[in-house]
């Protein structure tokens, strides 16, 4: 008797881990496919000849990330979560700190990392420039709604989903470890590229880490916020 329900017990733990998995896949490819359905509408509109290329572009960036912000709350709502399990209270001033020294840690972990692998695994490309679809000669007011899609949306979007939802059901059912983890490796793997996946596991990681010890998802939408501006500032201003 005690086996079975020890089968039973891993059973929905396996269940609900793949269905949390399942949720933010889901969301994030759905999200894309509003992104594409956004921009196809515009060109059925004939706004597209106004908004540009570029305008397309940003158009996508933004759709696609208030879609993903709008299909979690469904997903909360349906699966009767609470929105307090994101602990995404009020933002305390050393949440910023934290934030601060939690980017430093990160540079620290990511430049060893980066060393050890060229070092030891010479064979991974560390060198690819990550495709963005924008252009970088742009300037002045236009910066703006570039720092929006590039900055502000993808940090809320993915902090939300990434750390606020998953890692915490994670944590739920596989523990800390096991959902830092998880959550960092799912993380990297949607970012595609291998080198931009190796940072966003290890950036996620200390994240996580954060975000456990201080209980704030402040913390890990200003150290996303760093990363994302020091990334903006290098392709857009120098």
């Amino acid at each position: 008797m005690k086996k079975v329900v020890t089968a039973s017990a891993i059973l929905n733990k396996a269940s609900s881990v793949a269905l949390d998995i399942a949720s933010v896949v889901g969301i994030y490819l759905l999200g894309r496919a509003v992104a594409i359905a956004a921009v196809a509408a515009t060109k059925l509109l004939g706004i597209d000849s106004i908004l540009g290329r570029q305008g397309m572009t940003l158009l996508a960036y933004i759709v696609s990330g208030i879609a993903m912000v709008a299909m979690l709350f469904v997903v909360l709502r349906l699966r009767q979560i609470s929105r307090l399990t994101l602990l995404l209270g009020r933002p305390k001033l050393q949440d910023a700190g934290n934030a601060v020294v939690g980017y430093g840690v990160y540079m620290v972990i990511l430049i060893v990392v980066l060393t050890l692998i060229t070092a030891f695994l010479p064979m991974i490309r560390l060198d690819q420039v990550q495709q963005i679809g924008i252009d970088k000669q742009v300037g002045g007011i236009a910066l703006v709604p570039v720092f929006v899609a590039l900055v502000i949306t993808p940090v809320v979007t993915e902090e939300l989903l990434f750390r606020g939802y998953l890692y915490n059901r994670m944590r739920n059912h596989i523990g800390f470890m096991g959902a830092a983890v998880t959550t960092s490796a799912l993380f990297a793997v949607l970012h595609g590229q291998t080198n931009v996946a190796i940072d966003t596991f290890t950036l996620s990681l200390v994240m996580v880490y954060l975000y456990e010890k201080h209980a704030s998802l402040w913390i890990t939408i200003g150290m996303h916020t760093i990363k994302n501006s020091v990334a903006f500032v290098g392709l857009f201003l120098l």
